[in-house]
């Protein structure tokens, strides 16, 4: 299983980009504005390219967390986020574990790394392609190691994790890939 990203442009002046994304955690990394987000879209099917393609294989599930972790998180309780399309039982409690938040609060009552956090986690469902934007920004100390554990926890059960991040060392550590020219 292979996803292919076929001549790929994001805008009228970027070079065409063609790539295999094997099954790994990937990091496509950038500095501020260099066009993560934007190829994030490009991934998740929210935004069409200037030109080219990616080829998911087919019947593929995609799992999509922003950025911003608000725009990522609609329901009444932490416990109803992680669990959405979780079949496995013990997987929620897992991640519930790893997240250290009580089950039955409103997300919104969270910090923001608490929010981030959970967001991530939103992918406890198990797609086949997991896309994260800046997984790390604004956070720090241990709420950065909890969330670079969380991705590889998610990793164990989603075998594309694809994730668009500012220059992070710690995120090309656990990374079987790190592509840097993809504009």
């Amino acid at each position: 299983m292979k996803i292919r990203i076929i001549e790929l442009k994001l805008t009228e002046d970027s070079i065409p980009f063609t790539k295999e994304l094997q099954p790994g955690i990937t990091v496509f990394q950038g500095a501020n504005c260099s066009g993560k987000s934007l190829l994030f879209r490009v991934f998740a099917g929210l935004q069409r390219p200037y030109r080219g393609k990616i080829v998911y294989p087919y019947g593929i599930r995609k799992g999509a967390v922003f950025e911003n972790p608000d725009d990522s998180l609609f329901f009444p309780k932490v416990i109803d986020e992680i669990a959405w399309g979780v079949k496995d039982r013990a997987r929620v409690e897992e991640a519930l574990k790893l997240l250290e938040v009580p089950a039955n609060v409103e997300p919104m009552r969270l910090s923001y790394s608490e929010r981030k956090l959970l967001s991530i986690a939103t992918l406890t469902f198990g797609p086949q392609v997991g896309l994260i934007d800046e997984p790390l920004r604004g956070l720090v100390g241990e709420t950065k190691r909890k969330a670079l554990q969380l991705m590889q926890w998610l990793h164990g059960f989603i075998p594309f994790m694809i994730v668009f991040a500012t220059p992070d060392d710690e995120l090309t550590r656990i990374s079987d890939e790190v592509i840097e020219r993809w504009r």
